[in-house]
C-alpha cells in the first residue's frame, strides 16, 4: 500500500483522501493545488539505458563505412590448393568484411573453389581459360547484390547497402595492353546503376604519376611512358570524382605494389579509388609487403 510521510506520521492513501476531505470541507481547498509528496518519496524518471551497440552498430557515433576493414590483391593464380588453402585462411583470420581478389585464374566450371562463407558471400567472374578472373567476397552481414560483371574476368561490380546509402564496389583487373574499350565498357556498365558512392579497386595495370608511383622513371622512358593509364581513365576518375585513397593519405610517398623483373622496375599499379566523400572516413591504408603472390596486398 503507497504511504505518504506527513510532519509527525506517516498516512495511507485513503487516510490522505480523508484528510483532503476535511481540508475541502473547512475551506482550505488551495492546498489541493500544492504538491504534498514530499520529495524523498517522489517517483524518479528512470534513467535512459546506455546504447549498447558494437562499433559500427546502430546508433554508434561511427557509421558502418567507418569501420569497414577492406582487404585487396592481384593473387597471380589460386589453382594450386594449397596457396588456396592458405590465402583463405590468412583472410578468416584477419576477419575482412569486403575482400577483393584478381587473376584468381580459376575457370568459371570450377568457381566452387572459390566459395568460404567463412571469408563471406562470393561474387565471381571467371574466364573459360586459366587467365584473368576476379572475385569478390562480402560479408554475410552486408546487404549485397552484384550489378554487372565481365564475360572475361576483368571486373565485377556488386552494390552495397549500409548506412541507409547505397556503395557500388568495382573490382578490376586492367589489360595490361590498350585500356581504352576496357574503361569505356566499365564507364557504360558503372552509368546504369544508382548509387550514392563508388569505390574502384584492384589492379589497374598503369600508374597515375610516373615520378612517384614508378622506381626508375628516369631510366626507362619508354616502359615508364606505356606505364600510365590512358587518358580515358582519368577521365572516369574525374568525373565520378574519385581519389586515389593511398595517395590522399600518403601525399609525395614513394612506395610500390607490383615489381617486374623484365624492366627491373617497381611500380604501384595497385590501387584503390573511392568518392572523395570517403576520403575523410578512411583511418588507414596500408600498403603491405608481398607473401602469396608478385603484386602487394593493399588493406
Amino acid at each position: 500500500m503507497v504511504t505518504y510521510k506527513e510532519e509527525k506520521h506517516w498516512l495511507t492513501s485513503e487516510e490522505k483522501a480523508r484528510e483532503f476531505h476535511k481540508k475541502l470541507i473547512k475551506g482550505e481547498h488551495e492546498t489541493l493545488a500544492e504538491d504534498t509528496t514530499p520529495p524523498s518519496v517522489k517517483r524518479k524518471k528512470p534513467k535512459r539505458a546506455r546504447h549498447t551497440s558494437p562499433p559500427g552498430g546502430k546508433g554508434d557515433i561511427r557509421t558502418q563505412m567507418e569501420c569497414l576493414k577492406i582487404y585487396s590483391n592481384n593473387v597471380n593464380g589460386l589453382n594450386s590448393p594449397s596457396k588456396r588453402k592458405a590465402l583463405m585462411s590468412q583472410l578468416i583470420k584477419e576477419k575482412y568484411d569486403i575482400v577483393a581478389l584478381q587473376e584468381t585464374h580459376i575457370l568459371a566450371k570450377h568457381a566452387p573453389h572459390l566459395i568460404n562463407k567463412r571469408i563471406g558471400k562470393e561474387f565471381i567472374a571467371s574466364d573459360i581459360v586459366k587467365k584473368r578472373g576476379v572475385v569478390i567476397y562480402i560479408k554475410e552481414n552486408i546487404p549485397a547484390t552484384v550489378q554487372f560483371k565481365d564475360m572475361e574476368g576483368r571486373y565485377i561490380a556488386v552494390l552495397i547497402d549500409m548506412d541507409r546509402q547505397k556503395t557500388l564496389i568495382c573490382n578490376i583487373y586492367a589489360p595490361n595492353g590498350p585500356k581504352k574499350h576496357f574503361v569505356n565498357e566499365l564507364k557504360k556498365n558503372i552509368m546504369k546503376v544508382n548509387f550514392d558512392h563508388l569505390i574502384i579497386l584492384g589492379d589497374f595495370n598503369g600508374v597515375l604519376d610516373v615520378r612517384l608511383d614508378t622506381s626508375n622513371a628516369t631510366k626507362n622512358r619508354n616502359y615508364v611512358k606505356s606505364r600510365l593509364i590512358p587518358q580515358n581513365f582519368v577521365k572516369l576518375k574525374e568525373e565520378f570524382d574519385l581519389q586515389d585513397a593511398w595517395r590522399i593519405h600518403n601525399p609525395g610517398v614513394q612506395d610500390y605494389t607490383f615489381f617486374s623483373a623484365r624492366h627491373k622496375s617497381w611500380a604501384r599499379i595497385d590501387m584503390l579509388w573511392v568518392s572523395n566523400s570517403f576520403c575523410t572516413k578512411i583511418k588507414d591504408i596500408k600498403i603491405h609487403p608481398r607473401d602469396k603472390s608478385d603484386h602487394c596486398p593493399i588493406t
